[in-house]
């Protein structure tokens, strides 16, 4: 059943792919048995003011999440009751004051493109906050692996793979530009295919957990067995600290293309989608690279 008011956006979903039932509120059925149809019903229309807070309520009381969209004086205590009240542009003033959120347009696809809009810079956050984590886990754990390690390379003194400002100039070319350029990552295809996420699901989930550790331990045994080899070589500490920065450097930069996505290969993702973070890499990668041969650089940095 569905009223006239709102056959044009329900036509347009469904048009999108959008599988809808609709049950209507003026068949004027007590709200228990309204109520039944809710595990079919993806949106409700014509309802009463007291039928809308009456459905808000059962279905807090089951654990749901709701959404409530109104525009009347009366529709301010299910817009206040349900997690997210949605008042339209030309609704009463009550109702938007009520609101958690205002379609000014008026259009109820604003809500679609809301909701993506918001799971693209989530998203987005996450690949921020994966790149950083990762990178500092593997620098942590260079630094691990080579006290424990001490012993197998029989050194009389103690010594370090990096330098305090090694590690500092090593976070500003590599936690910089890409950190700001993940940020401008475009929204991934099928980004509303996904399922909704838990509002109680933290950022460090069991997937970013899993990836973290895999690549931040990946980097770090990977330049800590390259620091012993050249250490065990003959080669100098400073020879050895100023290859693995370099190799620490170019890591990391290509890590930052893995973390464009969370689920997609970065071989299956288009450059042309964020120039603005392969420029960035390529400017820090040459970064490091002017400073080994600038010679204040590099005794600042001791390369």
């Amino acid at each position: 059943e569905l009223c006239q008011d709102a056959s044009a956006e329900v036509q347009s979903l469904r048009e999108s792919g959008y599988q809808l039932h609709i049950l209507s509120g003026d068949r004027r059925e007590k709200v228990e048995q309204i109520a039944k149809e809710l595990a079919i019903s993806d949106a409700h229309a014509e309802l009463t003011p007291e039928q809308k807070h009456a459905l808000v309520e059962q279905l807090d009381g089951g654990a749901h999440d709701t959404l409530m969209i109104g525009d009347g004086i009366n529709d301010a205590p299910a817009l206040k009751q349900a997690n997210i009240g949605v008042a339209m542009g030309s609704g009463t003033d009550v109702a938007k004051e009520t609101s958690t959120m205002i379609v000014v347009d008026n259009n109820f696809a604003s809500l679609v493109n809301g909701i993506e809009e918001g799971r693209s810079a989530y998203s987005n956050i996450r690949k921020v906050i994966y790149f950083t984590v990762s990178s500092g886990a593997a620098e942590i754990s260079i630094f691990l692996f080579a006290l424990l390690g001490l012993s197998f390379l029989k050194l009389d003194s103690l010594i370090l793979p990096l330098t305090a400002v090694q590690l500092l100039w090593l976070n500003v070319v590599t936690n910089g530009v890409q950190d700001i350029g993940l940020a401008f990552e475009d929204r991934e295809p099928g980004e509303m295919n996904k399922p909704p996420r838990s509002p109680k699901e933290a950022i460090f989930n069991r997937l970013m957990t899993r990836q973290t550790l895999i690549s931040g331990l990946t980097m770090g045994i990977t330049t800590f067995l390259v620091w012993c080899l050249l250490i065990k070589s003959g080669h100098s500490a400073a020879y050895a600290s100023n290859y693995i920065l370099m190799l620490l450097v170019l890591f990391q930069s290509i890590h930052a293309f893995n973390a464009r996505s969370e689920i997609t290969s970065t071989f299956k993702i288009s450059l042309k989608r964020n120039l603005f973070l392969v420029l960035g890499i390529f400017v820090a990668q040459g970064l490091h690279i002017a400073a080994t041969f600038i010679p204040f650089m590099q005794k600042t940095l001791q390369l």
